[in-house]
């Protein structure tokens, strides 16, 4: 039986047999240690097996695993989950919708959108990923991608990233606007103060709701919680998983009171998750929000964003012959090679000196760089040593 690969870019690569995890590594069948340096795509965020998540699951498995719920029966883990996720939300969010997934979460948000407002047209960026359930896939910011699965035609219109003038196209046709604050599988592209301005602006003068996609982005990521709230952005609707279920699948949607009331005013059940909000994956969430608290992860995150940049910013003078530059936010980078083959030559490099690390799906010259937090001075080091000895080595040096 085989497995179909997940990855579309790039050359395979040998299959590694994980066979346990702790703290950043991961460890494979020959006993050999891996660093991954992508927290398992932004998920891992306090490593493998954290004692904290650890103890929470364990704890809440012996009570109960799956109940029947839909929000009818809402189990106790659950909703103290849901208070204590709405401590943390922008002001104004009230309402918390969980689903399985960030991709789940996108879907309830178009659906809301949706009905909100009565108006079919919904507005994306080039490079965007949202996830690739039908709904979302139209939101996907590449043509190869929309025009492979392209069955159920949708009226989405895709605007250029980062470009003020471009939003003037939003208009009283448009339920919502989608977007991520850094474009993770775009690149890790981020966008100027201008472009968030004249966004707001324009989804205020049009009527048009917001919908900020943090799947990749929240939980600490770029060194606030959300960062919407570090890009002083208010959305109407905020989309989260990853990193939200602490290593389990969890996602939601979160939402203006008003706007759950129109969700729920068309009389059905509006977004079915069997599984959305299972209580092992809030018990867990719960844990993670509790560590991430309690031992300041976000204000390490800030500093070792000033560490990392610094470090960037040397790398792409001293080896600017093969790296371009580096851009990103908190611990959620891309480093940017000229050649896409010089960005998989670095990735092989690192995998020889035994870290794990990535390219976004639309940009196969970026190495995309998002260590767990809870990486220690001394590893943060070794890290930094290590990788700087991979560039050298392709440099010439």
């Amino acid at each position: 039986m085989s497995i179909l690969p997940l990855g579309p870019i790039g050359p395979e690569r040998p299959a590694l047999r994980i066979v346990r995890g702790q703290g950043p590594f991961v460890y494979d069948a020959d006993g050999r240690a891996w660093m991954d340096l992508t927290s398992g795509l932004m998920v891992n965020v306090l490593g493998h097996r954290h004692p904290a998540v650890e103890r929470a699951v364990v704890r809440q498995v012996r009570r109960h695993a799956h109940v029947m719920v839909y929000g009818v029966w809402p189990a106790e883990i659950q909703v103290r989950w849901a208070r204590r996720l709405k401590t943390l939300l922008p002001e104004g969010l009230t309402a918390v919708y969980p689903t399985n997934s960030g991709t789940e979460a996108i879907e309830g948000a178009l659906k809301t959108a949706y009905v909100a407002t009565g108006r079919p047209t919904f507005v994306a960026f080039e490079g965007a990923y949202h996830g690739e359930t039908q709904g979302a896939l139209a939101l996907i910011g590449s043509r190869a991608y929309r025009t492979a699965f392209q069955w159920m035609e949708a009226s989405v219109l895709h605007l250029p990233w980062d470009d003020p003038a471009a939003l003037e196209a939003i208009d009283d046709r448009v339920a919502a606007v989608v977007v991520e604050p850094v474009q993770g599988e775009g690149g890790i592209r981020t966008a100027g103060s201008a472009f968030w301005r004249t966004l707001q602006r324009r989804c205020r003068d049009a009527g048009a709701l917001l919908i900020v996609d943090e799947v990749q982005t929240g939980m600490g990521r770029c060194g606030s919680w959300w960062a919407c709230q570090r890009l002083q952005v208010r959305p109407d609707i905020l989309v989260l998983g990853k990193a939200l279920g602490g290593g389990f699948p969890l996602g939601a949607f979160v939402l203006r009171a008003s706007l759950a009331q129109a969700l729920w005013a068309t009389g059905q059940i509006p977004h079915l998750s069997t599984f959305g909000g299972h209580p092992v994956a809030c018990a867990a969430s719960l844990a993670v929000m509790r560590v991430i608290r309690r031992q300041r992860l976000i204000q390490r995150v800030q500093r070792l964003e000033v560490r990392w940049r610094r470090v960037f910013e040397r790398w792409g003078q001293a080896y600017s012959d093969v790296l371009a530059g580096a851009r990103g936010l908190g611990l959620m980078w891309g480093l940017v090679f000229h050649r896409p083959e010089q960005a998989e030559a670095f990735i092989q490099a690192a995998r020889a000196r035994g870290y794990l690390m990535d390219r976004p799906l639309f940009e196969a010259r970026v190495v995309r760089w998002a260590p767990p937090y809870i990486l220690t001075p001394a590893q943060v080091r070794r890290v930094q040593a290590d990788l700087e000895a991979a560039l050298k080595s392709l440099a010439g040096g």
